[in-house]
Parts: C-alpha cells; structure tokens; sequence
C-alpha cells in the first residue's frame, strides 16, 4: 500500500447507549442516542433517534424510526426503515 491510499482504517468511532421496551407481544420501542467522531474530517455528529420494531412472522421483522442530530457537524434529521428475515437453516 502506498501512502495516501488508507481508506478511513481506524479514522472513525462509534458510540451508542440503547434502550428497548415491549409495547406488545410481537413489538417492541426502541431508542437510542449516539455519537460519531470521523478523525479524518474532523467531524464530530451527535443523534437521537427511536422507533417501532415489529415481528411479523418468526422469521421477519420490520421496523421503523426516526431521529435528530444536535450540534454542528450532525445531521439535521435522520429516518430509517428496515426489514430483517431469518433463513431458516
């Protein structure tokens, strides 16, 4: 590898304190708070986001949430929608 080729190895780092509650037998409300600190750009991002997790079937969830970053260089608003499926092996 030649100098100046490094891709961001080791130039970021990721913080997070989570919580989660059931709501209901299949869902659960899920949140967190977060920081991010990016070395190379001198960035530094701080969030907090919460959501709705739902087991549809044993085998796939969906979940759904959004979120506000607080400080300069974090993002203004942040949403997330996933879906997860278990293969059954």
């Amino acid at each position: 590898m030649l100098d100046g080729e490094r891709r961001n190895a080791g130039t970021a780092t990721r913080r997070f304190f989570g919580y989660s509650r059931p709501l209901g037998p299949d869902t659960f409300l899920v949140a967190d708070v977060g920081r991010e600190e990016m070395r190379t750009r001198g960035e530094e991002a701080n969030f907090a986001e919460a959501g709705i997790r739902r087991q549809l079937t044993p085998l796939a969830v969906i979940s759904i949430g959004g979120g506000a970053g607080f400080g300069d260089d974090s993002p203004r608003f942040q949403f997330t929608l996933g879906f997860q499926y278990s293969l059954p092996f």
